[in-house]
């Protein structure tokens, strides 16, 4: 990782003393800044918020060009991501 940019071990305790409700991380893989491989920065994010216990909805990693919306579910009052298959343009 870049030594300006959060490590995923550092996002997912920033993302849990925030008090998150869904984290969606945004441009890993989008420059070649650092030393880490392509697509080492999500698998170490999903590895890690696997031990850390986080619920599984409360992270969205999105492939490029996909999108999320976010809405609350009126019942749970919880923030829900809905992946949409459709790639922006």
């Amino acid at each position: 990782m870049c030594r300006v940019h959060l490590t995923p071990t550092e996002a997912l305790n920033a993302f849990e003393e925030l008090r998150g409700e869904v984290m969606v991380p945004i441009h890993f893989d989008t420059f070649h800044t650092s030393f880490d491989e392509v697509g080492a920065a999500p698998a170490e994010l999903l590895a890690g918020s696997t031990r850390q216990g986080f619920d599984k909805a409360s992270l969205v990693v999105l492939s490029h060009g996909q999108r999320a919306i976010l809405s609350r579910d009126p019942s749970t009052r919880r923030l829900v991501a809905h992946i949409d298959g459709a790639r922006l343009p």
